[in-house]
């Protein structure tokens, strides 16, 4: 923890202890982990709901809050460590639609998955075979997994080219790139006999017509390996970057928790498992803890996380994403929640997980903008404004600005953050429907018409005929 020792041991002007000194305290007394100052709750009730409500705590064994309507930190810290021993062991369930097994998210029938495919593609009525019908298709299955040893078999009806494997559901899969296109993607091609992730090498044997290929993912040991017909090709990657589930569950936690001391909660939606969810928290915004309490919660939570946020996987699929998510609920009028995330982070994290973890926001935010799409999402936003507005507000705390500076890929990503894609004429076309200038005879661009902007603000001017002789 982000702690000095120096906070140990504070006493309050009544002589007992408070706040962050109970968490940091060895002292055995049980009433010290029970028992902290209450601020004008709204009742045990209320406070039970929000603390099952930022934790997706069901029934527990024990008690969350005192008859005196006080949170019990003791059983608090127990319940969450339940939680995530849970989500390291999660029963299969194959009822319903959807199937929850271990380490695996989806239908329990797995198929391809028509809606996200790209390209002129041709599926069976089971959706379990395909033809490509133009030069570049891409398709992936409806069935993700993040946990456990997994396979998958495709049997090839050509020889030519194509790629198989594994990929996260942030790459693209579009008609000019597919798996093994991206950094978190992994693919096998038989008839070039290489092993495609992002870059090319030598890898297995030339395939044909007819043959069994098995794609296999040890998430584990971070290792995938392809067979031909049941014979392993051996190991084609190692160091496969994994998700973490139970790092996902307590961002999450973390962020309903700033949501509600914000006052935000109750613009967003909670999760479906939640008993305390954000239909039965708008009525009553605002927090029924006090900020000691609000700061002793997230340690609790914290402490989980910081030997992971440094993982480079995490900060892109998980941390990043929640911290968009706070920065577009938050109130001009208050402390913003992202303010209070990153505020709480500075706090709790140790100084080797804060200079391991932040710059790799500011990375993700950085290629988000380069990449950004050149046709605005609406009329008053470019499609980087969102990711360069999180960097800005990001680079206004002090320490994170100086942690940034200090790191190693601070110019190129500030490079990036002022770098735009160059438009192609469909970018144009779409960017500009349509243009008017002096002299123009479309009758779609005409002065009388509604399309024809104020001569104050044209859209374009194009010069006129060289033969006209006239300048633009």
């Amino acid at each position: 923890m982000g702690l000095a020792a120096g906070d140990k041991g504070k006493v309050s002007p009544s002589g007992g202890q408070h706040g962050l000194a109970i968490l940091l305290e060895e002292n055995e007394d049980p009433s010290l982990n029970s028992v902290l100052t209450a601020y004008g709750y709204g009742g045990g009730a209320d406070l039970d709901k929000q603390l099952r409500y930022i934790l997706e705590l069901g029934p527990t064994k024990k008690p969350l809050v005192t008859k005196e309507s006080q949170i019990h930190f003791s059983n608090v810290q127990e319940a969450l460590n339940e939680q995530l021993q849970g989500l390291e062991a999660d029963p299969a369930d194959e009822e319903g639609e959807y199937a929850e097994a271990a380490g695996r998210l989806g239908p329990s029938v797995v198929v391809m998955d028509r809606q996200n495919a790209s390209g002129e593609i041709k599926f069976s009525d089971n959706n379990l075979s395909l033809d490509s019908q133009s030069n570049f298709t891409s398709c992936r299955a409806n069935v993700c997994v993040y946990r456990g040893k997994w396979m998958f078999e495709a049997t090839l009806v050509t020889a030519g080219i194509q790629q198989l494997g594994w990929a996260t559901m942030n790459c693209p899969f579009t008609n000019e790139e597919g798996v093994g296109d991206a950094p978190d993607s992994y693919a096998y091609d038989g008839k070039r006999v290489k092993k495609w992730n992002v870059t090319r090498q030598p890898y297995g044997q030339s395939w044909v017509a007819g043959d069994v290929i098995g794609c296999c993912l040890d998430m584990e040991s971070g290792e995938i390996t392809f067979h031909r017909n049941g014979v392993s090709l051996g190991v084609a990657f190692s160091s496969v970057r994994r998700y973490s589930g139970d790092s996902s569950y307590l961002l999450g936690c973390l962020k309903r928790l700033v949501r509600l001391a914000s006052g935000t909660e109750g613009k967003t939606s909670a999760s479906r498992n939640c008993p305390g969810s954000a239909d039965s928290l708008r009525a009553e915004q605002r927090a029924w803890f006090s900020e000691d309490d609000y700061t002793l919660l997230a340690a609790s939570v914290v402490q989980h996380l910081g030997p992971n946020i440094n993982t480079e996987y995490l900060v892109h699929s998980t941390l990043v994403p929640s911290l968009l998510d706070l920065h577009q609920s938050g109130d001009l009028n208050q402390p913003t929640a992202v303010h209070r995330c990153i505020s709480l982070l500075l706090l709790l994290l140790e100084p080797h997980e804060l200079q391991a973890g932040l710059p790799g926001v500011f990375d993700v935010l950085a290629r988000r903008c380069s990449v950004s799409h050149v046709v605005p999402p609406s009329a008053t936003q470019s499609s980087a404004h969102v990711h360069l507005a999180l960097a800005i507000e990001l680079a206004q705390e002090r320490e994170v600005l100086e942690l940034w500076a200090a790191s190693d890929g601070f110019h190129a990503q500030l490079e990036q953050f002022l770098t735009r894609k160059q438009p192609n004429t469909q970018d144009l076309a779409a960017l500009l429907p349509v243009v008017w200038w002096h002299g123009s005879t479309d009758e779609l661009c005409s002065e009388g018409t509604p399309f024809a902007p104020p001569r104050a603000s044209l859209v374009a001017r194009r010069p006129l005929p060289a033969a006209a002789g006239a300048a633009p």
